[in-house]
């Protein structure tokens, strides 16, 4: 059995000159250098843990520009390695509170697996577990570091085998007054299995998710136009953000634009 930690994180570049920071507020990239610089195609893997973090079980990454990141994982310790792996989103503060029925995670193809499920959302979020408040449950909790406005929430294959028949068929709806996103892993035997699940986000609820809406915030710009800069520094992008450089006046008035029409100026 290898002795390298088969429970890592892969980052993928989209582009060149990538700079990661890790367990690094948005604030420190200002004044601190990155801890790896990636070109197009080339990866890096982060292992959990590490020097001045003080949990082991969690990483936060910021990069300053697109990525892929996706985990491996390895089942129970002591044994063969069950190896799983997934995509992992980042982390939207516009993301919806609500995925709805994920299926029977216990029970897949027919196979009872040992299941554990972490759930990503705002510190001290109300969370709703197929319909049951999941304080009941005492999850383990940990901020993100670097990011302590997000926690994880840990619920083991005991809490699941109650909360799963709350849910028709098995199912499972999370919830939240927050973002949220839910994280499933498990084994059975040598077998390995991990899922991540989120749902898209409609910032300007108009029924298309932002995924496929040509125009995220309605303001009669497209998306491609506006880009995934941060103008004014406010967090939101400017296609999410209705005055892109802060000053006050509405972007569309600025543009010209009214109710998505172009007018004279």
């Amino acid at each position: 059995m290898s002795l390298i930690p088969m429970n890592t994180l892969v980052i993928v570049a989209h582009e060149d000159n990538t700079r990661l920071w890790v367990h690094k507020s948005i604030e420190d990239t200002v004044t601190t250098s990155p801890d790896y610089v990636i070109n197009k195609g080339e990866y890096q893997i982060l292992y959990f843990g590490g020097i001045g973090v003080s949990s082991d079980d969690q990483i936060y990454l910021i990069s300053n520009k697109r990525v892929y990141g996706y985990q491996n994982m390895a089942g129970q310790n002591g044994s063969p390695a069950k190896q799983a792996m997934m995509l992992v989103n980042g982390i939207n503060p516009l993301a919806s509170n609500k995925i709805d029925g994920i299926y029977n995670i216990e029970d897949i193809a027919s196979t009872k697996f040992e299941m554990s499920l972490k759930i990503l959302t705002s510190t001290d979020a109300e969370l709703i577990l197929n319909g049951e408040d999941a304080s009941v449950y005492s999850p383990l909790r940990e901020e993100i570091i670097g990011r302590e406005d997000f926690s994880w929430y840990y619920f083991d294959n005991n809490d699941l085998g109650s909360i799963l028949p709350l849910g028709p068929d098995k199912r499972l709806t999370i919830e939240s007054s927050g973002p949220v996103y839910g994280q499933y892993y498990g084994y059975n035997s040598v077998q390995g299995l991990a899922g991540y699940f989120f749902a898209y986000s409609d910032f300007d609820k108009d029924g298309i998710t932002d995924a496929d809406d040509l125009d995220d915030d309605n303001d009669g710009i497209l998306d491609v136009w506006e880009g995934d800069t941060d103008t004014d520094g406010d967090g939101f992008l400017n296609r999410y953000d209705l005055d892109s450089d802060g000053d006050g006046c509405m972007t569309r008035r600025r543009q010209g634009i009214q109710t998505k029409t172009i007018t004279a100026y």
